[in-house]
């Protein structure tokens, strides 16, 4: 990558009228940037549920390729299901520390509780589900594709 001066017939002549001016320390200041918005705008549980999710989506991912011996059919079910458990959890969050629930575990807060993750639950295997479904005419080897039940597979 080459560097002009703001002044020489390349930078003004084929980048337009208007003069740009490249700095190589961009990156570093870009870092600086996020850094500081990474310890000075976040909270600490924000912070751990950015680093949470982002080790639970390459985890998620593996399996899923494990699972499905396909990547394309994997990375798409990933994608789309694991912004749907982020914002499940966060609104069950938002939930449990309300004040009808009162930060007490109570039998009544614990049914609550009980009823209101096993709907989430259903959710996101639903959507993981009506996803896996919706992609499955792209997938050649996936767990239900004529190849796996050509070796004998009953779980299809």
């Amino acid at each position: 990558m080459a560097f002009y001066p703001v002044g020489s017939a390349l930078a003004g002549g084929l980048l337009g009228t208007g003069t740009t001016i490249l700095r190589a320390n961009v990156l570093s200041m870009a870092a600086g940037t996020v850094g500081a918005w990474w310890t000075g705008r976040l909270s600490v549980f924000w912070r751990a549920q950015i680093v949470g999710w982002g080790l639970f989506f390459v985890l998620d991912l593996m399996n899923r390729l494990l699972t499905y011996h396909d990547a394309a059919m994997a990375i798409v079910v990933s994608l789309v299901v694991a912004p749907c458990l982020v914002a499940l959890s966060t609104g069950l969050a938002g939930i449990y520390s309300s004040q009808p629930i009162g930060n007490r575990l109570t039998p009544r807060s614990l049914a609550v509780i009980v009823m209101l993750s096993a709907a989430a639950a259903a959710i996101a295997v639903s959507i993981g589900f009506a996803t896996r479904r919706s992609s499955a005419g792209t997938s050649r080897n996936g767990p239900c594709s004529s190849r796996s039940r050509s070796r004998g597979s009953t779980t299809c």
